[in-house]
């Protein structure tokens, strides 16, 4: 074993038993008295700024080494030069917020925590946001240490902790989607991703396909919803969603009975129409609010109208890609 001035080991157990062995070489040299020890384990927890706690984020201990003569028999995982206190050990964040039936699992918090349960295995709850794509997919959720109301009743959301990507696989034929891969992925304490991601694949029965169809439409229609209410409140220069929500109730009760049609099967066409139920509905609807123009910031594209954007965000289906 090559020498160097510290010796670092995985447990406390195995460190105690290392400077064991090294305190008997040095008592069978009379460098000690029977039964002194060599040195104590030093909590390998890092350089942390002034004014914080350190945190033994690693699980680890170290110790300095005697000469190397003692070192017979000494099995440490690692062996340095410079003492381990004097760098800075950057860790994943949600160890921080682990409950206490997890913080004796979960010694070493510079493994990324790929078995930690965050929505059960946290003495928090970590706030969701939600990424749909334009078939209603949840395709990413970001999860955050806190989110505020804002001043239209959405949430303003800080301190990323983790991310979930979700990627979804269609069937050419029926659209339904036949599996779905998912990466995790956790932030450290240097506020960076790091790339030990967890991924995994969930496969679905045609019964569980047609259920995340249905699933994945209503989705499409509550965000449209929220969209909706937004852009009639910009355009009809309203002060309020709950005047919003008056404005458009009758709209709403309008295509109420065409919403179980297009949530059980989307923007299949009739053979006599060439459309659906809920797409008809919504382009010849009289509704005033319909016809506004959506301000070009919103949309990307100038001359959109609410009418124009609805219409467009109900009519996708997996078979259309």
């Amino acid at each position: 074993m090559e020498y160097k001035k510290y010796s670092i080991c995985d447990t406390l157990e195995k460190a105690i038993a290392n400077i064991s062995i090294i305190s008997q070489n040095m008592i069978q040299d009379g460098e000690l008295e029977s039964g002194e020890s060599w040195a104590t384990p030093i909590p390998l927890t890092g350089y942390f700024e002034l004014g914080t706690i350190s945190k033994h984020v690693t699980g680890k201990y170290f110790f300095i080494n005697p000469d190397k003569k003692y070192l017979s028999g000494v099995m440490c995982e690692h062996q340095t030069d410079e003492n381990p206190n004097k760098t800075k050990i950057e860790y994943f964040k949600i160890y921080d917020y682990m409950n206490e039936d997890n913080l004796s699992k979960f010694r070493d918090w510079t493994k990324a925590p790929h078995s930690l349960d965050y929505k059960i295995g946290l003495n928090i709850k970590l706030q969701p946001k939600y990424t749909y794509n334009a078939l209603g997919n949840v395709v990413e959720v970001m999860y955050y240490l806190n989110a505020e109301p804002n001043y239209i009743g959405q949430l303003t959301y800080s301190d990323p902790i983790l991310k979930y990507n979700a990627y979804y696989y269609h069937g050419e034929n029926d659209g339904y989607v036949t599996h779905r891969t998912v990466t995790r992925s956790w932030i450290m304490t240097n506020d960076e991703w790091s790339d030990d991601e967890k991924t995994t694949t969930k496969y679905y029965t045609k019964v569980q396909a047609r259920n995340v169809g249905v699933r994945r439409r209503k989705s499409i229609i509550d965000n449209l919803i929220i969209e909706t209410g937004f852009f009639v409140l910009i355009t009809e220069g309203l002060t309020g969603v709950r005047e919003a929500e008056l404005l458009a109730k009758p709209f709403l009760d309008e295509v109420s009975s065409s919403l179980s049609s297009y949530y059980e099967s989307g923007n299949m066409r009739d053979i006599n129409t060439g459309t659906f139920p809920l797409y008809g509905t919504i382009a010849s609807s009289t509704q005033p609010f319909l016809d506004n123009v959506i301000p070009i910031q919103y949309t990307g594209i100038e001359g959109i109208t609410i009418r124009m954007f609805m219409l467009n965000r109900i009519d996708v289906s997996p078979l259309d890609n």
